[in-house]
């Protein structure tokens, strides 16, 4: 899937809504429980917050923890300031030794976000 988006350059914004079931790395030996299910869930919920956060630095995105309403709000507001305000620059060239390229912004508040190199056939 990594390999897809890096393709694609689609940006994607991981939202992480825990469940009610304590992370893996809060238990001493979650191997060893005495209900096996409980322990393929806490192995499960470990690894999403791992899969998201990879998700959105893989493509550029951010990765939002909601462990409130409120956050939930706050997070869907600021993908749609961020769509809104964002802009792409491609930049291609011909030439075979990588220069770095370097992007500043004037405007107070703004960031720059790189994400990965989409290469296109020649």
């Amino acid at each position: 899937m990594l390999e897809a988006l890096s393709e694609s350059g689609a940006l994607v914004y991981p939202l992480y809504v825990p469940s009610e079931l304590i992370p893996e790395s809060s238990v001493p030996q979650p191997t060893i429980t005495v209900d096996p299910l409980r322990t393929r869930y806490l192995t499960i919920t470990t690894r999403a917050a791992e899969e998201g956060q990879k998700l959105a630095t893989a493509s550029g995105g951010v990765f939002y923890q909601i462990r409130k309403l409120e956050d939930l709000q706050r997070a869907y507001d600021d993908v749609v300031a961020q769509l809104r305000t964002a802009y792409t620059i491609t930049y291609a060239s011909n030439a075979t030794n990588h220069r770095r390229l370097r992007v500043r912004v004037n405007r107070e508040g703004a960031a720059v976000r790189l994400s990965p190199a989409i290469a296109t056939p020649q």
